[in-house]
């Protein structure tokens, strides 16, 4: 599910197409691929980006990787377009304090 705050209202699968990711079905016999949606679905990447810093940087500690992650998200060029709307506080509140990623944004 994803917060739309041009509505006001959580929306899933049904109403945003991008909402939900590809897997596998837990009953393969039966249907071999279905879509799920949720932040779980972001851990595996998160995970790989901090065990790529540890590599990296093998003494540093789960503080140091969690910053330089935090440090480094940025907000999507949709979800910045679609908060403007909405004025200045409102992707501080829904996304935190990443930066935009166009460079063409304010």
């Amino acid at each position: 599910m994803i917060f739309d705050p041009l509505v006001q209202r959580l929306r899933d699968r049904r109403d945003v197409a991008s909402a939900s990711l590809l897997t596998l079905h837990h009953r393969p016999v039966e249907q071999l691929i279905t879509s799920g949606s949720g932040n779980s679905y972001a851990a595996p990447n998160v995970a790989f980006k901090a065990a790529q810093l540890l590599s990296r940087f093998p003494d540093s500690s789960a503080n140091l990787v969690r910053a330089l992650l935090a440090s480094s998200a940025t907000v999507p060029e949709a979800a910045y377009k679609r908060l403007v709307p909405l004025g200045p506080d409102a992707i501080r509140a829904v996304c935190g304090n990443a930066p935009a990623i166009s460079a063409g944004l304010p």
